[in-house]
């Protein structure tokens, strides 16, 4: 009966933990996607200041969240967003459009990506 309740009690205790980090991934995915498609539209309409100063808003997010979600998921993943974070930022300061919208439609993806590949389903567990 012990060894019973024991079982049930870690079993409810990973799955809340594994719906707040869900939820968590979810929201600031959410957020910092948000900030990308500003600074898409920025990219678009050419205001090369303004798609600067919402890379630098991103950046201080992402460096707030990468820590978290160091912990959370594979670090390759959060490398391949450094990665492409880094390139948007460098193609916006060199003002090139075609590039910084490949790149950051490619971190768009990055970031959607993730939150699905953690979420508990059938398809992820086996």
């Amino acid at each position: 009966m012990r060894d019973g309740f024991f079982v049930l009690s870690l079993t409810l205790l990973m799955l809340i933990v594994s719906f707040y980090t869900i939820n968590y991934l979810e929201k600031t995915a959410d957020d910092m996607a948000d900030a990308l498609i500003k600074i898409e539209k920025a990219v678009r309409e050419q205001a090369w200041m303004d798609a600067d100063s919402y890379v630098k808003d991103l950046r201080k997010t992402w460096e707030h969240n990468r820590s978290y979600w160091a912990v959370l998921i594979d670090h390759e993943e959060v490398d391949n967003i450094e990665l492409s974070l880094t390139h948007v930022t460098s193609y916006i300061k060199a003002a090139d459009a075609r590039e910084a919208l490949a790149e950051i439609s490619g971190l768009l993806l990055f970031l959607k990506h993730i939150p699905q590949n953690e979420r508990l389903t059938l398809e992820n567990v086996f």
